[in-house]
Order: structure tokens, then C-alpha cells, then sequence
């Protein structure tokens, strides 16, 4: 579950609530908008969780919200590419950025990823067998990546282990 919002960090925010979904290395998102608000500097979990109201009242999401904790914040500029046909999309990150987040006082340890991109090609399934020879095209290695998991590792030191992001 994420949070997501574009343009400034803080100051008046217009989220959308995501949900991704994954089956194997498959995945989508639901996706429910949220009411803007603003975003403190110094804002702690428990902020988030308040100020968090979607325009549509979805019992199940409230649910889960109910059950979750912000533990990151990450930030990260982003460069969008898509095929003529549509049918592929790459998007490019890059200077990503972490913030640890305590559910009671607020964003704490800071910490940058180090240098590299991260490249991702998306598309539907029944594009996959096009995609595999797509990726066969890139001059560099394939690796699974999350941003979420590289922010815990950095900005949580006791959850750091073998996997350098």
C-alpha cells in the first residue's frame, strides 16, 4: 500500500492511494483518490493516518489502512517512454531519495540510494513473449528492485542484510 502524490513534498498534497497487487512477477493497482490536504515537514505516521480520507467510501480499503503503518517516504525523479504501438512503457528513476517515518515523532533518518537507475519496462501480459525478446535489445543485466524495500534497508539499519540498492 502506498501513498502517492506529484509535485511538491510537502505544503497542500493531492494523493491517491495505491494498492499493488502482485501475482508472481505479475501486477496491478486499485487505486483510490484521496481528499488534498496539507503535509507537514515534520509529519509522523499517526498524521498521515488522520488526515487520510478517500472521496469514495470504500469499506475494505478503510480496513486496511486501520491495519498499516507509513514506514517510508521515498522521492525520486521519474522520465516516461512508450512504444508506438502503446502496447510497452519504460520509466526511468533516478536520484531516489529515502525518509524514515516514526509513527509518533515524525520523519527522522534521511538517506539517498546509491548512483543508478532504476529501468522498467511494463506492459500487459499477453505482451510478455514480445517483451522477453524486447529486453534482449538492453545493453545492461535484469534485477528485481523495489524502492520500498531499498528505503527499509537504508533507513531502517536493523533490517539490512545482503541486497545492496
Amino acid at each position: 500500500m502506498r501513498l502517492r502524490w506529484y509535485g511538491d513534498i510537502y505544503g497542500n498534497i493531492k494523493p491517491s492511494l495505491e494498492i499493488k497487487i502482485k501475482n508472481g512477477a505479475l501486477g496491478t493497482k486499485i487505486h483510490s483518490e484521496q481528499i488534498p490536504f496539507d503535509l507537514p515537514i515534520d509529519f509522523s505516521g499517526n498524521d498521515v493516518k488522520q488526515l487520510l480520507k478517500p472521496k469514495e467510501h470504500v469499506q475494505r480499503i478503510n480496513e486496511m489502512l486501520c491495519r498499516t503503518e507509513p514506514k517510508i517516504m521515498n522521492r525520486y525523479l521519474r522520465h516516461y517512454f512508450i512504444s508506438i504501438d502503446r502496447l510497452f512503457r519504460i520509466t526511468v528513476d533516478s536520484d531516489v531519495s529515502f525518509k524514515r517515518i516514526c509513527n509518533s515523532c515524525g520523519t527522522k533518518t534521511s538517506s539517498k540510494m546509491r548512483d543508478n537507475l532504476i529501468f522498467e519496462l511494463k506492459y500487459d501480459q499477453k505482451s510478455e513473449d514480445e517483451a522477453h525478446n524486447i529486453t534482449g535489445y538492453f545493453p545492461f543485466r535484469l534485477t528485481k528492485s523495489s524502492k520500498y524495500i531499498a528505503g527499509i534497508q537504508k533507513t531502517y539499519p536493523c533490517f539490512t542484510n545482503d541486497v545492496n540498492y
